[in-house]
């Protein structure tokens, strides 16, 4: 729907509508029981769908209610019972300006398009009548307040900045919207000098605990340490009664404490031979075809069911090379022209990389050497640099990207975001910059790649027209609509308990999706979803999400009940899921509904 708005231009038109009504405090309609949230999240998702909630003033009157709730209120609480000690960071009079601030900067497009090339103003002093009124103001006033004027423009400083700090803590879970802040602001920079400084004051091993230092310490351990729920430990936000309130080292200074990296085991040398790497072996001179990718699947599925610890490593990195090389030959399948790369590596190392990227593949190597499946950091710097470079020039080269003349930011210039599937084949390959590239060449072609490579469309002529203008991806227009449509029939429960909380399950996956499960799956999971998606077909891309809501759906009730289903979606991480324990209901979607998704996903070069 939104991407029709978008198309007829009518999408500011109808923004403007639901803002006339928000303002007088009136219902979107007769029609739509729970108000504006959903609506406004679905909007907000999109880079065209920002830039008109921005124009029509709607994000302006979110950021003066809320200003007005957090710095106006009289809560006659605080005066009467202040505390001394870490409190809920978000109080029930600001609940609702907090889930609304968190749905509108969901998503990374929406976000860049209110941050990028936005400075702070950063003046000596504020005035208390000086609202911000824009997204950047909110993060100058409420998440830097690292200056004796911001600090004297609020009236209740720390249950303010503690706020914003959450605020900040919610948007850091999507890793390009982290990757900007910290690029742009220097954001996370200022964070470990307010702990630097609170240390200082309290002698070299002493810190002052309270509510800012808790929260600090919480965002810097999140944005510093990359992995799954059993690959990282975060401190929790609030205190312990006794002696010992909080026995979690603060982060101050780098390394990031031990007790927050559990040591990982290495990936075992010795070839553990199962029924995949047989049928890899035995099939090695066998022509890769429809018959022999039948046979793959059958032994893939047969493995990741049964014993999913021994699908791994270069297993699965060799079937990826072969399946790859299967489905070029089907027409189906190979949907996008191939292109011989025509660039040296003196032409590669004189092309620069945005500092998005640049900051990504520190993350990104910083978690393969937690992993273990890299050795050499620098090495594996100048590996993944190369090879982002190598997708960067390529993509541009073969994609003929289109002049798009538009307002919104993401379509000025190359994707902008950090390439997390290249940055998660090369960890899949342990760090092979020739295997990685080798395979990402090819499966360009794929149409798997234009769902699971979020650059390879970007600004594309590959794709129609008004899908490329609209700067709106296909993971959102079709992967996160029939997501939708599938978990309306299959997990009604979670879907209205979605609906009721005005957080979208599009919105929910496009975030999983885009950064490829980083920090919401352990390594192994991640690595089962991309064979999942290019072998058994990009379809189970769908699948895998409606089987995530399925396994969580007892967890969305209970969360929507407290009403804190936002904050459990960005942050918690999924716990327990495993990929094949769910490959039989995965496959149970795919008889049923095949026909319609498949066929809707493989329609993306049609007008």
């Amino acid at each position: 729907g939104l991407l029709l708005l978008q198309q007829t231009g009518a999408i500011n038109e109808c923004v403007e509508y639901m803002y006339v009504r928000y303002a007088k405090k009136l219902q979107v309609s007769r029609h739509e029981k729970f108000g504006y949230g959903t609506m406004v999240t679905q909007v907000a998702a999109t880079a065209p769908g920002m830039v008109a909630l921005q124009s029509t003033g709607f994000i302006k009157a979110l950021l003066t209610v809320l200003w007005s709730v957090l710095e106006c209120s009289q809560d006659e609480r605080r005066i009467v019972r202040p505390t001394s000690t870490p409190i809920d960071a978000v109080d029930r009079a600001a609940h609702k300006s907090f889930m609304n601030l968190i749905n509108v900067l969901s998503a990374y497009p929406a976000v860049y398009e209110v941050i990028a090339d936005q400075q702070l103003s950063e003046r000596d002093s504020y005035s208390f009548r000086e609202i911000p009124t824009t997204i950047t103001g909110i993060i100058e006033r409420l998440i830097m307040v690292n200056t004796p004027g911001k600090i004297h423009s609020l009236f209740n400083v720390e249950q303010s900045h503690v706020f914003g700090l959450r605020i900040l803590s919610i948007m850091c879970c999507c890793l390009d919207s982290l990757l900007l802040l910290e690029t742009q602001y220097k954001i996370l920079d200022m964070l470990l000098q307010g702990q630097q400084l609170n240390r200082r004051e309290e002698g070299s091993n002493e810190f002052i605990i309270d509510m800012v230092s808790v929260e600090n310490n919480h965002i810097l351990v999140r944005t510093h340490v990359v992995g799954g729920p059993s690959e990282r430990i975060l401190p929790p936000r609030m205190l312990n009664n006794g002696d010992d309130p909080y026995p979690w080292p603060l982060f101050s200074q780098f390394p990031v404490p031990k007790k927050y990296t559990p040591s990982l085991t290495r990936p075992s040398a010795m070839k553990q031979e199962n029924e995949l790497s047989k049928f890899l072996i035995s099939s090695r001179n066998e022509d890769v075809n429809s018959l022999w990718l039948d046979k793959c699947r059958k032994a893939f599925c047969s493995l990741l069911t049964r014993k999913a610890d021994l699908a791994t490593g270069k297993v699965l990195v060799d079937m990826l090379e072969r399946v790859v090389a299967a489905q070029l030959k089907n027409p189906d399948e190979s949907i996008f022209p191939q292109k011989n790369f025509n660039a040296t590596d003196s032409q590669l190392k004189a092309h620069k990389l945005p500092d998005v990227q640049i900051s990504g593949i520190r993350m990104a190597v910083r978690y393969g050497l937690h992993l273990k499946i890299l050795n050499n950091n620098n090495e594996s710097n100048e590996k993944l640099t190369m090879l982002l470079k190598q997708c960067r020039h390529y993509l541009r080269q073969q994609q003929q990207q289109r002049t798009v003349n538009s307002d919104i930011r993401f379509l000025q210039q190359d994707y902008m975001g950090h390439d997390w599937f290249a940055s998660t084949l090369f960890l899949m390959c342990s760090g092979n910059r020739d295997k990685s590239w080798n395979l990402l060449h090819k499966f360009s072609s794929l149409v798997a790649s234009g769902y699971l490579w979020l650059p390879r469309l970007h600004k594309s002529a590959l794709v129609p027209r008004h899908l490329t203008s609209s700067g709106i991806s296909p993971l959102f227009s079709t992967t996160g609509h029939n997501i939708e449509l599938l978990l309306q029939m299959e997990v009604p429960l979670a879907f209205s308990a979605l609906k009721m909380c005005g957080y979208t399950p599009s919105q929910i996956c496009l975030h999983w999706l885009r950064q490829c499960f980083w920090n919401y799956l352990d390594w192994q999971d991640i690595c089962h979803y991309i064979c999942v998606c290019v072998l058994m077909g990009i379809d189970y891309q769908v699948y895998m999400c409606v089987a995530i809501f399925r396994y969580l759906q007892q967890n969305i009730l209970t969360h929507a009940q407290n009403r804190n289903l936002q904050v459990y979606f960005k942050e918690e991480p999924i716990r327990g899921f495993q990929v094949g324990a769910h490959l039989e209901y995965m496959q149970q979607l795919e008889q049923n509904y095949r026909q319609l998704i498949l066929t809707d996903m493989k329609n993306i070069t049609k007008p």
